[in-house]
């Protein structure tokens, strides 16, 4: 597939874009959303802090099965990423600062400080 590209990285990321826009493609063309203006009017709402969560499950709960699933993902998505993009930031700043220690290890508290 030389027409994508000279390298391997160029090509997987123009397959990866036809693979995406074909998927969206599909998925645009196949999904029906309800209309809203046909639901019954919303009731009275109250304020307040529990209030807001009880909505907040009353919603979740009559979610479509698809958007259900979506929400899912994204949840479990985030779970897995989140631990994952927090400790790289500690694993990139250990790099910066590894050979800075070995070069000065008496380092005073402010001067390490500084290193970070």
């Amino acid at each position: 597939m030389p027409f994508f590209g000279n390298t391997q990285f160029k090509v997987l990321s123009v397959i990866t874009c036809i693979a995406l826009g074909g998927t969206v493609t599909i998925s645009c063309l196949c999904i029906t959303e309800r209309d809203p203006r046909h639901d019954p009017p919303p009731p009275e709402e109250q304020t307040g802090t529990i209030a807001f969560f009880k909505q907040i499950f009353r919603s979740a709960r009559r979610l479509s099965p698809q958007i259900r699933k979506v929400c899912e993902v994204q949840f479990f998505n985030w779970i897995g990423w989140f631990p994952f993009l927090f400790y790289i930031t500690t694993y990139i700043g250990q790099l910066h600062v590894n050979p800075i220690f070995r070069a000065h290890p008496d380092m005073t508290p402010e001067e390490i400080d500084e290193a970070w």
